[in-house]
């Protein structure tokens, strides 16, 4: 399985919930971090079901990589395929969100304000966004990390 995100690391395991998780946030699948403004790419080649919103995960892309299978990705700024479109593994399905152009410019200039005396910190990985990644195997959510263990863009399982 092609990992979703390159270089992707998993920030909750199945059935966890990612850091800062409000009540509610999906347990039936990973959280996988990733570079802010990131391209999602299809695990599996096959046919797009679903994009769109769905509930708190932002954008959703359904992909069914064959009878019986689903993959879920949610938390999508962007959505590049339509459903009905057939992808390959690798391709380019969407973006994760990110801070605006202005929100960087703001804080490449007060870096370079504080010059070598000080560093900004927005945290260790403030820039990074969430991805939510599912499993489903006859309708019932299965873990993902089976199938990404083998993939050397992912780490942290």
């Amino acid at each position: 399985m092609t990992a979703p995100l390159s270089p992707a690391i998993v920030s909750a395991g199945f059935g966890g919930a990612p850091p800062g998780a409000r009540a509610g946030a999906p347990r039936r699948g990973l959280w996988l971090r990733g570079a802010a403004h990131g391209a999602v790419l299809a695990p599996w080649s096959g046919e797009i079901l679903y994009t769109g919103p769905f509930r708190r995960l932002r954008n959703v892309i359904i992909l069914e990589p064959e009878k019986g299978y689903q993959i879920v990705l949610g938390g999508l700024a962007i959505t590049s395929r339509a459903a009905g479109d057939e992808v390959r593994a690798g391709d380019v399905i969407g973006r994760l969100d990110g801070p605006s152009a202005q929100t960087e410019e703001f804080l490449i200039e007060m870096t370079a304000r504080a010059g070598d005396a000080a560093e900004i910190d927005a945290g260790p990985d403030a820039a990074d966004q969430m991805l939510y990644m599912e499993v489903r195997e006859n309708g019932t959510p299965t873990d993902p990390a089976p199938w990404l263990r083998s993939n050397e863009k992912v780490s942290g399982l």
